[in-house]
């Protein structure tokens, strides 16, 4: 009994790890809701909407996919 109590233990560990490496591989930020409460960076400056960061790469690439969709259907 002993035993398979530390199997599952172990499994659910192992289990944990991996999603915690794909989390840190994953590398997406924490994001904040328009209008709910605030994520802030490590300064402790506010990564609104139009503050963010990644803002003008994540409108670049789905820009690029809408257009490559387009252009897949024949649009």
């Amino acid at each position: 009994m002993l035993g398979l109590v530390g199997i599952t233990i172990l499994a659910i560990g192992i289990l944990m790890a991996a999603m915690a490496v794909g989390v840190i591989f994953n590398r997406k930020s924490l994001r904040g809701s328009c209008g709910g409460a605030d994520v802030v960076d490590c300064d402790g400056e506010s990564l609104a909407c139009g503050s963010c960061p990644n803002k003008a790469d994540n409108q670049a690439r789905k820009a690029k996919q809408n257009e490559l969709l387009q252009h897949l259907s024949g649009r």
